[in-house]
Protein backbone atom coordinates (compact mmCIF):
# COMPACT_ATOMS: atom_id res chain seq x y z
CA UNK A 1 0.00 0.00 0.00
CA UNK A 2 2.93 2.43 1.01
CA UNK A 3 4.19 2.30 -2.90
CA UNK A 4 0.97 3.00 -4.15
CA UNK A 5 0.08 5.52 -1.89
CA UNK A 6 3.51 7.52 -3.23
CA UNK A 7 2.53 6.85 -6.30
CA UNK A 8 -0.62 8.97 -5.69
CA UNK A 9 0.61 11.77 -4.25
CA UNK A 10 3.40 11.84 -7.01
CA UNK A 11 0.18 11.83 -9.53
CA UNK A 12 -1.59 14.47 -7.89
CA UNK A 13 1.25 16.79 -7.28
CA UNK A 14 2.09 16.57 -10.83
CA UNK A 15 -1.40 16.75 -12.26
CA UNK A 16 -2.06 20.39 -9.61
CA UNK A 17 1.02 21.72 -11.27
CA UNK A 18 0.21 21.93 -14.36
CA UNK A 19 -3.77 21.21 -14.73
CA UNK A 20 -6.85 23.71 -14.93
CA UNK A 21 -10.02 23.92 -16.30
CA UNK A 22 -13.32 21.42 -15.73
CA UNK A 23 -14.92 18.01 -16.72
CA UNK A 24 -18.72 17.95 -16.28
CA UNK A 25 -18.54 20.57 -13.68
CA UNK A 26 -20.84 23.22 -14.35
CA UNK A 27 -19.07 26.32 -14.59
CA UNK A 28 -19.70 30.23 -13.06
CA UNK A 29 -19.65 31.90 -15.91
CA UNK A 30 -22.20 33.13 -18.59
CA UNK A 31 -20.37 32.16 -21.34
CA UNK A 32 -18.92 28.69 -21.33
CA UNK A 33 -21.26 27.34 -18.48
CA UNK A 34 -20.72 23.58 -19.49
CA UNK A 35 -16.80 23.13 -20.61
CA UNK A 36 -15.96 19.67 -22.12
CA UNK A 37 -12.54 18.71 -22.38
CA UNK A 38 -12.86 15.75 -24.99
CA UNK A 39 -15.14 14.34 -27.73
CA UNK A 40 -15.08 11.35 -25.38
CA UNK A 41 -18.64 9.96 -24.17
CA UNK A 42 -18.92 12.12 -20.90
CA UNK A 43 -19.61 8.88 -18.80
CA UNK A 44 -17.20 6.28 -20.15
CA UNK A 45 -14.91 5.90 -17.09
CA UNK A 46 -12.70 3.42 -18.89
CA UNK A 47 -15.46 0.85 -19.05
CA UNK A 48 -15.64 0.56 -23.17
CA UNK A 49 -13.72 -2.36 -23.51
CA UNK A 50 -15.54 -4.19 -21.00
CA UNK A 51 -19.01 -3.63 -22.22
CA UNK A 52 -18.12 -4.21 -25.75
CA UNK A 53 -16.76 -8.01 -24.83
CA UNK A 54 -19.86 -8.22 -22.82
CA UNK A 55 -21.88 -7.23 -26.07
CA UNK A 56 -19.90 -10.38 -27.71
CA UNK A 57 -21.20 -12.88 -24.46
CA UNK A 58 -17.61 -12.61 -23.91
CA UNK A 59 -16.94 -12.67 -20.27
CA UNK A 60 -13.38 -12.01 -20.28
CA UNK A 61 -11.92 -8.75 -18.51
CA UNK A 62 -10.25 -6.47 -20.98
CA UNK A 63 -8.18 -4.29 -18.93
CA UNK A 64 -8.25 -0.37 -19.85
CA UNK A 65 -6.68 1.62 -16.88
CA UNK A 66 -5.30 4.75 -18.57
CA UNK A 67 -6.80 7.46 -21.08
CA UNK A 68 -5.28 10.52 -22.40
CA UNK A 69 -7.31 13.18 -24.62
CA UNK A 70 -5.99 15.97 -26.59
CA UNK A 71 -8.21 18.42 -27.93
CA UNK A 72 -8.47 21.91 -29.47
CA UNK A 73 -11.25 23.40 -29.55
CA UNK A 74 -13.17 27.04 -30.74
CA UNK A 75 -16.03 28.91 -28.44
CA UNK A 76 -17.80 31.56 -30.12
CA UNK A 77 -21.06 34.01 -30.06
CA UNK A 78 -22.06 37.12 -31.39
CA UNK A 79 -25.89 37.05 -29.40
CA UNK A 80 -26.75 36.84 -26.52
CA UNK A 81 -30.56 36.50 -24.32
CA UNK A 82 -31.11 38.70 -21.75
CA UNK A 83 -34.13 37.68 -18.37
CA UNK A 84 -37.22 37.98 -20.76
CA UNK A 85 -35.03 35.69 -23.28
CA UNK A 86 -35.48 38.28 -25.83
CA UNK A 87 -32.16 38.18 -28.06
CA UNK A 88 -29.43 41.23 -27.31
CA UNK A 89 -26.13 41.55 -28.05
CA UNK A 90 -23.47 40.07 -25.41
CA UNK A 91 -22.41 44.14 -24.83
CA UNK A 92 -26.31 44.87 -23.48
CA UNK A 93 -25.82 41.13 -21.17
CA UNK A 94 -26.40 43.46 -17.98
CA UNK A 95 -28.53 46.26 -19.79
CA UNK A 96 -28.03 48.86 -22.45
CA UNK A 97 -25.42 51.29 -21.06
CA UNK A 98 -27.60 54.22 -19.76
CA UNK A 99 -24.99 57.11 -19.97
CA UNK A 100 -27.71 59.50 -18.57
CA UNK A 101 -28.11 57.89 -14.96
CA UNK A 102 -24.49 59.48 -14.35
CA UNK A 103 -26.47 62.95 -14.36
CA UNK A 104 -28.54 61.51 -11.80
CA UNK A 105 -26.72 62.28 -8.52
CA UNK A 106 -26.25 65.87 -8.66
CA UNK A 107 -22.30 64.94 -7.25
CA UNK A 108 -21.54 63.00 -9.85
CA UNK A 109 -23.14 65.61 -12.05
CA UNK A 110 -21.63 68.54 -10.98
CA UNK A 111 -17.98 66.14 -11.43
CA UNK A 112 -18.72 65.06 -14.97
CA UNK A 113 -20.28 68.50 -16.33
CA UNK A 114 -17.00 70.64 -14.88
CA UNK A 115 -14.53 67.41 -16.38
CA UNK A 116 -15.93 67.28 -19.82
CA UNK A 117 -16.95 71.11 -19.91
CA UNK A 118 -20.65 70.92 -20.84
CA UNK A 119 -22.45 73.13 -21.97
CA UNK A 120 -26.01 74.49 -19.86
CA UNK A 121 -28.47 72.48 -21.60
CA UNK A 122 -32.42 74.28 -22.15
CA UNK A 123 -34.70 74.09 -19.49
CA UNK A 124 -36.59 71.75 -21.12
CA UNK A 125 -34.51 69.32 -21.72
CA UNK A 126 -33.17 69.42 -17.82
CA UNK A 127 -35.48 67.40 -16.51
CA UNK A 128 -34.90 64.25 -19.63
CA UNK A 129 -31.12 64.40 -18.37
CA UNK A 130 -31.02 64.95 -14.73
CA UNK A 131 -34.16 63.09 -13.67
CA UNK A 132 -34.93 59.01 -13.08
CA UNK A 133 -38.25 59.30 -13.45
CA UNK A 134 -38.17 60.43 -16.93
CA UNK A 135 -35.55 58.05 -18.21
CA UNK A 136 -36.59 56.27 -21.72
CA UNK A 137 -38.65 52.87 -20.99
CA UNK A 138 -37.31 51.78 -24.02
CA UNK A 139 -33.75 52.56 -23.27
CA UNK A 140 -32.98 54.91 -26.42
CA UNK A 141 -32.58 57.98 -25.33
CA UNK A 142 -29.02 58.45 -23.83
CA UNK A 143 -28.16 54.63 -24.10
CA UNK A 144 -25.76 52.79 -25.95
CA UNK A 145 -26.44 48.82 -27.47
CA UNK A 146 -22.96 47.23 -27.33
CA UNK A 147 -22.55 44.48 -30.67
CA UNK A 148 -19.39 42.70 -29.51
CA UNK A 149 -17.73 39.63 -30.68
CA UNK A 150 -17.02 36.60 -27.96
CA UNK A 151 -14.14 34.48 -28.93
CA UNK A 152 -12.19 31.45 -26.83
CA UNK A 153 -9.60 29.31 -28.31
CA UNK A 154 -7.74 26.90 -26.94
CA UNK A 155 -5.70 23.19 -25.88
CA UNK A 156 -7.37 20.89 -23.51
CA UNK A 157 -6.11 17.84 -21.96
CA UNK A 158 -7.89 15.22 -19.88
CA UNK A 159 -6.91 12.35 -18.62
CA UNK A 160 -8.19 9.16 -16.24
CA UNK A 161 -6.38 6.75 -14.15
CA UNK A 162 -7.99 3.36 -12.32
CA UNK A 163 -6.95 3.13 -8.87
CA UNK A 164 -9.05 0.12 -8.08
CA UNK A 165 -9.99 -1.78 -11.06
CA UNK A 166 -12.18 -5.16 -10.37
CA UNK A 167 -14.55 -7.11 -12.69
CA UNK A 168 -17.32 -5.14 -12.22
CA UNK A 169 -16.54 -2.36 -10.97
CA UNK A 170 -13.90 0.62 -10.74
CA UNK A 171 -12.59 3.70 -8.70
CA UNK A 172 -10.28 6.40 -10.45
CA UNK A 173 -9.20 9.89 -10.45
CA UNK A 174 -9.56 12.11 -13.48
CA UNK A 175 -8.03 15.59 -14.34
CA UNK A 176 -8.68 18.10 -16.64
CA UNK A 177 -6.25 21.14 -17.86
CA UNK A 178 -5.76 23.77 -20.49
CA UNK A 179 -4.63 26.86 -22.12
CA UNK A 180 -7.05 29.37 -23.51
CA UNK A 181 -6.82 32.66 -25.57
CA UNK A 182 -10.05 34.88 -24.95
CA UNK A 183 -11.34 37.66 -26.45
CA UNK A 184 -14.38 40.28 -26.57
CA UNK A 185 -14.14 42.22 -29.90
CA UNK A 186 -16.34 45.75 -29.54
CA UNK A 187 -17.70 46.08 -33.21
CA UNK A 188 -19.36 49.75 -32.24
CA UNK A 189 -21.02 51.30 -29.68
CA UNK A 190 -24.53 52.44 -31.14
CA UNK A 191 -25.80 55.18 -29.69
CA UNK A 192 -29.53 55.09 -29.71
CA UNK A 193 -30.60 58.72 -28.89
CA UNK A 194 -31.79 59.41 -32.27
CA UNK A 195 -33.85 56.88 -33.08
CA UNK A 196 -35.94 57.27 -29.50
CA UNK A 197 -39.62 58.18 -30.09
CA UNK A 198 -39.89 61.81 -30.37
CA UNK A 199 -39.14 64.69 -33.23
CA UNK A 200 -35.92 63.29 -35.92
CA UNK A 201 -32.97 64.12 -34.90
CA UNK A 202 -31.25 66.79 -37.50
CA UNK A 203 -30.10 64.92 -40.61
CA UNK A 204 -27.12 68.00 -40.43
CA UNK A 205 -25.63 70.22 -38.18
CA UNK A 206 -25.89 74.00 -38.81
CA UNK A 207 -22.76 75.89 -38.08
CA UNK A 208 -22.63 78.35 -35.52
CA UNK A 209 -23.20 81.89 -36.90
CA UNK A 210 -25.36 80.46 -39.97
CA UNK A 211 -28.92 81.02 -39.55
CA UNK A 212 -31.27 78.46 -41.54
CA UNK A 213 -34.81 78.77 -42.33
CA UNK A 214 -36.52 75.87 -40.73
CA UNK A 215 -37.67 73.35 -43.25
CA UNK A 216 -41.46 73.67 -44.72
CA UNK A 217 -43.01 70.55 -42.96
CA UNK A 218 -46.84 70.17 -43.61
CA UNK A 219 -48.61 68.81 -40.37
CA UNK A 220 -50.01 65.62 -40.69
CA UNK A 221 -53.38 64.09 -40.81
CA UNK A 222 -53.22 62.41 -37.32
CA UNK A 223 -52.58 58.49 -37.73
CA UNK A 224 -52.11 54.95 -36.17
CA UNK A 225 -48.70 54.09 -36.17
CA UNK A 226 -48.04 50.20 -36.86
CA UNK A 227 -46.81 49.13 -33.33
CA UNK A 228 -49.28 51.04 -31.39
CA UNK A 229 -51.95 53.05 -31.55
CA UNK A 230 -52.05 56.10 -28.96
CA UNK A 231 -53.88 59.17 -30.33
CA UNK A 232 -52.74 62.08 -31.98
CA UNK A 233 -51.58 65.00 -29.53
CA UNK A 234 -50.66 68.72 -30.78
CA UNK A 235 -48.19 69.47 -28.15
CA UNK A 236 -48.95 72.92 -28.20
CA UNK A 237 -52.77 72.00 -26.73
CA UNK A 238 -51.11 70.30 -24.02
CA UNK A 239 -51.30 71.81 -20.52
CA UNK A 240 -48.00 72.99 -18.81
CA UNK A 241 -47.56 70.50 -15.67
CA UNK A 242 -49.22 72.15 -12.53
CA UNK A 243 -47.56 73.15 -9.81
CA UNK A 244 -48.70 71.84 -6.37
CA UNK A 245 -49.90 74.80 -3.84
CA UNK A 246 -48.75 73.18 -0.81
CA UNK A 247 -44.76 73.23 -2.69
CA UNK A 248 -43.67 76.68 -2.55
CA UNK A 249 -40.56 75.82 -4.19
CA UNK A 250 -42.27 74.15 -7.13
CA UNK A 251 -39.80 71.38 -6.93
CA UNK A 252 -42.42 68.17 -6.63
CA UNK A 253 -42.34 65.49 -9.34
CA UNK A 254 -44.23 66.57 -12.37
CA UNK A 255 -44.93 63.89 -15.06
CA UNK A 256 -44.92 64.16 -18.66
CA UNK A 257 -47.81 63.36 -20.38
CA UNK A 258 -47.72 59.75 -21.68
CA UNK A 259 -48.39 60.24 -25.47
CA UNK A 260 -47.35 63.96 -26.41
CA UNK A 261 -46.43 63.19 -30.19
CA UNK A 262 -44.84 65.39 -32.46
CA UNK A 263 -44.88 65.29 -36.51
CA UNK A 264 -42.35 65.35 -38.19
CA UNK A 265 -41.86 65.77 -42.22
CA UNK A 266 -42.13 61.61 -42.87
CA UNK A 267 -46.18 61.83 -41.43
CA UNK A 268 -45.15 59.40 -38.90
CA UNK A 269 -45.75 60.19 -35.35
CA UNK A 270 -42.92 59.80 -32.19
CA UNK A 271 -42.95 59.97 -29.13
CA UNK A 272 -42.21 63.34 -27.71
CA UNK A 273 -37.81 64.13 -27.15
CA UNK A 274 -37.64 67.04 -28.60
CA UNK A 275 -34.73 67.59 -31.26
CA UNK A 276 -32.76 69.88 -29.51
CA UNK A 277 -32.56 67.55 -26.53
CA UNK A 278 -31.24 64.43 -28.87
CA UNK A 279 -28.79 67.06 -30.46
CA UNK A 280 -27.58 67.92 -26.84
CA UNK A 281 -27.38 64.41 -25.86
CA UNK A 282 -25.41 63.37 -28.78
CA UNK A 283 -22.78 65.94 -29.40
CA UNK A 284 -22.33 66.93 -25.45
CA UNK A 285 -22.49 63.22 -23.97
CA UNK A 286 -22.31 60.24 -26.08
CA UNK A 287 -19.81 61.45 -27.97
CA UNK A 288 -17.85 61.81 -25.26
CA UNK A 289 -17.75 58.44 -23.91
CA UNK A 290 -13.97 57.79 -23.76
CA UNK A 291 -13.42 61.13 -21.79
CA UNK A 292 -16.45 60.04 -19.62
CA UNK A 293 -15.25 56.52 -18.41
CA UNK A 294 -12.13 58.15 -18.07
CA UNK A 295 -13.29 60.15 -15.67
CA UNK A 296 -14.75 57.54 -13.53
CA UNK A 297 -11.59 55.25 -14.09
CA UNK A 298 -13.10 52.81 -16.11
CA UNK A 299 -11.89 51.11 -19.81
CA UNK A 300 -14.01 50.35 -23.00
CA UNK A 301 -11.34 48.80 -24.64
CA UNK A 302 -11.28 45.15 -26.60
CA UNK A 303 -10.16 42.60 -23.93
CA UNK A 304 -7.40 39.50 -25.27
CA UNK A 305 -5.90 37.59 -22.61
CA UNK A 306 -3.97 34.43 -22.32
CA UNK A 307 -4.01 32.28 -19.19
CA UNK A 308 -4.91 28.93 -17.70
CA UNK A 309 -8.35 28.15 -16.09
CA UNK A 310 -9.12 26.77 -12.74
CA UNK A 311 -7.74 23.32 -12.24
CA UNK A 312 -10.18 20.77 -11.85
CA UNK A 313 -8.90 16.94 -10.05
CA UNK A 314 -12.15 14.28 -9.58
CA UNK A 315 -12.53 10.68 -8.25
CA UNK A 316 -15.27 8.15 -9.46
CA UNK A 317 -16.75 4.83 -8.79
CA UNK A 318 -18.61 3.00 -11.20
CA UNK A 319 -19.92 -0.67 -11.39
CA UNK A 320 -21.78 -2.71 -14.17
CA UNK A 321 -24.42 -4.88 -13.23
CA UNK A 322 -26.10 -7.48 -16.09
CA UNK A 323 -29.32 -7.34 -16.05
CA UNK A 324 -31.74 -10.73 -17.62
CA UNK A 325 -28.11 -12.36 -18.13
CA UNK A 326 -29.81 -15.66 -18.07
CA UNK A 327 -33.31 -14.57 -19.63
CA UNK A 328 -33.66 -14.92 -22.54
CA UNK A 329 -37.15 -13.55 -22.81
CA UNK A 330 -35.91 -10.00 -22.62
CA UNK A 331 -33.28 -7.76 -23.46
CA UNK A 332 -30.02 -8.15 -21.97
CA UNK A 333 -29.20 -4.86 -20.25
CA UNK A 334 -25.73 -3.34 -18.51
CA UNK A 335 -27.10 -1.12 -15.93
CA UNK A 336 -23.90 1.31 -14.88
CA UNK A 337 -24.27 3.65 -12.04
CA UNK A 338 -21.40 6.04 -11.20
CA UNK A 339 -20.56 9.38 -8.93
CA UNK A 340 -18.06 11.42 -9.17
CA UNK A 341 -16.62 14.32 -6.50
CA UNK A 342 -14.39 16.84 -7.79
CA UNK A 343 -12.50 19.89 -6.62
CA UNK A 344 -11.54 23.56 -8.62
CA UNK A 345 -8.40 25.39 -7.67
CA UNK A 346 -8.13 28.79 -9.16
CA UNK A 347 -4.87 29.54 -11.50
CA UNK A 348 -5.05 33.36 -12.29
CA UNK A 349 -5.55 36.47 -10.99
CA UNK A 350 -9.12 37.75 -10.91
CA UNK A 351 -10.11 40.50 -13.97
CA UNK A 352 -9.81 43.88 -13.07
CA UNK A 353 -13.38 45.07 -12.58
CA UNK A 354 -12.33 48.39 -14.14
CA UNK A 355 -11.84 46.34 -17.56
CA UNK A 356 -15.89 46.75 -18.51
CA UNK A 357 -15.07 43.83 -21.33
CA UNK A 358 -13.19 41.40 -19.14
CA UNK A 359 -13.75 37.61 -18.62
CA UNK A 360 -12.63 35.31 -16.75
CA UNK A 361 -10.07 32.51 -18.16
CA UNK A 362 -11.90 30.10 -15.12
CA UNK A 363 -14.03 31.29 -12.31
CA UNK A 364 -12.72 34.23 -11.54
CA UNK A 365 -10.38 33.32 -8.19
CA UNK A 366 -13.73 31.52 -7.06
CA UNK A 367 -12.22 27.88 -5.21
CA UNK A 368 -15.49 25.13 -5.83
CA UNK A 369 -16.11 21.68 -4.91
CA UNK A 370 -18.54 19.66 -7.34
CA UNK A 371 -20.40 16.29 -7.18
CA UNK A 372 -22.17 14.47 -10.28
CA UNK A 373 -24.13 11.29 -10.05
CA UNK A 374 -26.43 9.13 -12.47
CA UNK A 375 -26.88 6.31 -14.70
CA UNK A 376 -26.12 4.57 -17.87
CA UNK A 377 -28.65 1.68 -18.98
CA UNK A 378 -26.50 0.06 -22.21
CA UNK A 379 -28.84 -2.15 -24.35
CA UNK A 380 -25.92 -4.14 -25.58
CA UNK A 381 -27.48 -4.47 -29.02
CA UNK A 382 -28.32 -1.17 -29.71
CA UNK A 383 -27.43 2.19 -27.71
CA UNK A 384 -27.00 3.43 -24.19
CA UNK A 385 -29.01 5.78 -22.61
CA UNK A 386 -28.31 7.85 -19.45
CA UNK A 387 -28.87 11.02 -17.38
CA UNK A 388 -26.54 12.57 -14.72
CA UNK A 389 -27.59 15.66 -12.36
CA UNK A 390 -24.83 17.20 -10.93
CA UNK A 391 -23.72 20.75 -9.02
CA UNK A 392 -21.00 23.35 -7.87
CA UNK A 393 -20.28 24.86 -5.08
CA UNK A 394 -18.42 27.65 -4.80
CA UNK A 395 -16.70 29.17 -1.79
CA UNK A 396 -16.73 33.14 -1.23
CA UNK A 397 -13.86 35.77 -1.96
CA UNK A 398 -13.60 39.84 -1.92
CA UNK A 399 -14.17 42.23 -4.66
CA UNK A 400 -12.63 45.45 -5.10
CA UNK A 401 -14.61 48.37 -6.76
CA UNK A 402 -17.41 46.54 -8.68
CA UNK A 403 -19.81 48.13 -9.46
CA UNK A 404 -23.32 48.79 -8.08
CA UNK A 405 -26.84 50.15 -9.36
CA UNK A 406 -28.01 53.01 -7.01
CA UNK A 407 -31.23 53.21 -8.85
CA UNK A 408 -33.77 51.65 -10.41
CA UNK A 409 -33.01 53.21 -13.71
CA UNK A 410 -29.22 52.40 -13.97
CA UNK A 411 -28.30 49.71 -15.98
CA UNK A 412 -25.34 48.06 -18.18
CA UNK A 413 -22.89 50.76 -16.31
CA UNK A 414 -23.14 52.05 -12.86
CA UNK A 415 -21.69 54.97 -11.45
CA UNK A 416 -20.68 53.69 -7.99
CA UNK A 417 -18.50 50.91 -6.99
CA UNK A 418 -17.76 48.97 -3.75
CA UNK A 419 -15.95 46.84 -2.23
CA UNK A 420 -17.84 43.65 -1.89
CA UNK A 421 -17.63 39.96 -0.52
CA UNK A 422 -19.64 37.59 -3.09
CA UNK A 423 -21.11 34.08 -1.96
CA UNK A 424 -22.02 32.63 -5.53
CA UNK A 425 -24.96 30.55 -5.79
CA UNK A 426 -24.46 26.83 -6.69
CA UNK A 427 -24.41 25.95 -10.43
CA UNK A 428 -26.71 22.53 -11.08
CA UNK A 429 -26.60 20.79 -14.06
CA UNK A 430 -29.10 18.20 -15.62
CA UNK A 431 -27.92 15.82 -18.36
CA UNK A 432 -29.82 13.19 -20.42
CA UNK A 433 -28.84 11.47 -23.59
CA UNK A 434 -27.74 8.31 -25.34
CA UNK A 435 -24.25 6.51 -27.31
CA UNK A 436 -24.11 4.22 -29.66
CA UNK A 437 -20.64 2.27 -29.74
CA UNK A 438 -19.46 1.33 -32.94
CA UNK A 439 -22.54 2.89 -35.23
CA UNK A 440 -20.79 2.21 -38.40
CA UNK A 441 -18.29 0.18 -37.87
CA UNK A 442 -15.53 1.82 -35.91
CA UNK A 443 -17.52 4.79 -35.64
CA UNK A 444 -19.50 5.67 -32.29
CA UNK A 445 -21.58 8.84 -31.60
CA UNK A 446 -23.25 10.09 -28.38
CA UNK A 447 -25.81 12.83 -27.80
CA UNK A 448 -26.90 14.43 -24.90
CA UNK A 449 -28.82 17.62 -24.00
CA UNK A 450 -28.04 19.50 -20.72
CA UNK A 451 -29.73 22.31 -18.75
CA UNK A 452 -26.78 24.60 -16.42
CA UNK A 453 -29.01 26.83 -14.25
CA UNK A 454 -26.37 29.22 -12.02
CA UNK A 455 -28.58 30.70 -8.69
CA UNK A 456 -28.96 34.19 -7.67
CA UNK A 457 -25.18 35.28 -6.00
CA UNK A 458 -25.13 36.51 -2.04
CA UNK A 459 -23.66 40.01 -2.21
CA UNK A 460 -22.32 41.76 1.42
CA UNK A 461 -21.04 45.29 0.76
CA UNK A 462 -18.23 45.77 2.93
CA UNK A 463 -16.95 49.92 1.94
CA UNK A 464 -19.02 51.61 0.01
CA UNK A 465 -17.69 54.73 -2.37
CA UNK A 466 -21.08 56.76 -2.59
CA UNK A 467 -19.85 60.45 -1.33
CA UNK A 468 -21.29 61.13 1.83
CA UNK A 469 -23.39 64.62 0.26
CA UNK A 470 -24.79 61.89 -2.55
CA UNK A 471 -28.46 61.12 -2.26
CA UNK A 472 -27.52 57.77 -2.73
CA UNK A 473 -25.98 57.68 0.44
CA UNK A 474 -28.11 56.74 2.28
CA UNK A 475 -30.32 54.61 0.67
CA UNK A 476 -26.87 52.55 -0.87
CA UNK A 477 -26.86 49.97 -3.60
CA UNK A 478 -29.61 47.58 -4.61
CA UNK A 479 -27.92 44.76 -3.65
CA UNK A 480 -31.60 42.75 -3.99
CA UNK A 481 -31.28 44.03 -7.70
CA UNK A 482 -27.95 43.18 -8.28
CA UNK A 483 -28.09 39.66 -6.83
CA UNK A 484 -31.30 38.33 -8.92
CA UNK A 485 -29.35 39.67 -12.03
CA UNK A 486 -26.86 37.29 -11.79
CA UNK A 487 -28.69 34.16 -11.74
CA UNK A 488 -29.08 32.53 -15.56
CA UNK A 489 -29.93 29.17 -17.18
CA UNK A 490 -28.39 27.50 -20.17
CA UNK A 491 -29.47 24.79 -22.29
CA UNK A 492 -27.36 23.21 -24.67
CA UNK A 493 -27.17 20.04 -27.53
CA UNK A 494 -23.83 18.09 -27.22
CA UNK A 495 -23.37 15.87 -30.23
CA UNK A 496 -20.12 13.92 -29.76
CA UNK A 497 -18.53 11.55 -32.82
CA UNK A 498 -15.13 8.97 -32.68
CA UNK A 499 -13.69 6.85 -34.54
CA UNK A 500 -11.56 4.20 -33.68
CA UNK A 501 -8.03 4.23 -35.90
CA UNK A 502 -6.53 1.58 -33.40
CA UNK A 503 -7.34 -0.58 -30.67
CA UNK A 504 -5.51 2.26 -28.17
CA UNK A 505 -6.13 5.31 -30.69
CA UNK A 506 -8.76 7.62 -31.74
CA UNK A 507 -9.99 10.75 -33.37
CA UNK A 508 -13.08 12.41 -32.46
CA UNK A 509 -15.04 15.74 -33.11
CA UNK A 510 -17.49 17.61 -31.05
CA UNK A 511 -20.18 20.22 -31.42
CA UNK A 512 -21.94 22.24 -28.38
CA UNK A 513 -25.23 24.15 -29.63
CA UNK A 514 -26.95 26.35 -27.89
CA UNK A 515 -30.19 25.84 -27.63
CA UNK A 516 -32.13 28.30 -25.04
CA UNK A 517 -31.13 31.02 -22.71
CA UNK A 518 -32.07 33.47 -20.10
CA UNK A 519 -29.22 36.20 -18.94
CA UNK A 520 -26.35 34.15 -20.84
CA UNK A 521 -24.28 34.05 -23.92
CA UNK A 522 -25.83 32.14 -26.89
CA UNK A 523 -22.26 30.38 -27.26
CA UNK A 524 -21.54 27.03 -29.48
CA UNK A 525 -18.31 25.24 -29.30
CA UNK A 526 -16.17 22.94 -32.01
CA UNK A 527 -13.80 20.66 -31.01
CA UNK A 528 -11.38 17.72 -31.67
CA UNK A 529 -9.41 15.51 -29.94
CA UNK A 530 -7.04 12.84 -29.96
CA UNK A 531 -7.23 9.86 -27.79
CA UNK A 532 -4.82 7.68 -26.18
CA UNK A 533 -6.16 4.60 -23.96
CA UNK A 534 -4.08 1.74 -22.42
Amino acid sequence: MAPKGRLLGLLLALVSAETSLCGMFPNLTQNDPLPLFSTVFPNDFLATRQKANLMRYDYTYAPARFRVSVSAYRQYANRAKDQERQTIYPGDIHGRWNMLAFFYDPIMNNVLTQALELPTPDADCVPFLTKPRYSDPRQEFGFFSIPLLYRKYGVRFESELLLVDRCFYAVGIMAQWGINDIRQTVLNFNDMTCQALGTACPTATVPQGVTAAPPSCPKPNPAEPIAIAPPFVDPSTVPPCPQPACNPDGQAACVIPLQPFQSVCDTTLNFGFPSDCKQYVINNIMNQRSRMLHVLGLEDCNYHKVGMDDIRLSMYWRQLFVINEDNERYPRVVFMPFAQVGVGIPMMKEIDNREIFALPNGNNRHTFVGGRAGCTIDFLDTIDIYAVGGFSYFFEREYCNLGLPTNSKESGIFPYSADVTIRPGPTWNFNFGMNAYHFLDNLSVWVEYAIVSHTPDKIKVCRSFIPQNSRYFESGFQIDRAECASKWEVHLVNVGFNYDLFDCLSIGLLWQAPAKQRNAYRSGMVMGTVTFVY
